[in-house]
């Protein structure tokens, strides 16, 4: 997905319709921005981390078992 865009006088750029309305980004949203390898990196900054992280971890459980590892590491705390 390459889109063209244009640096302005006072260093600004126009995020394409294309890209904005995949990234669901709306004004007064935050970005990020960083240099990775000569590129700038430009990712949204989540309005909520809760939401954003949410269900993150679900392939671990489903690697390690969930319920089947969680009663194991119960079994072994000292009483």
């Amino acid at each position: 997905m390459g889109e063209k865009t244009k640096l302005t006088r006072k260093y600004q750029i126009t995020i394409p319709t294309k890209i904005r309305k995949n990234l669901k980004l709306k004004a007064g949203d935050y970005l990020h921005m960083e240099v990775e390898n000569g590129q700038v990196i430009i990712r949204p900054i989540p309005k909520s981390y809760t939401d954003y992280m949410a269900g993150l971890g679900e392939k671990v459980w489903k690697i390690l078992g969930g319920e089947k590892f969680v009663k194991k590491e119960r079994a072994s705390w000292k009483r």
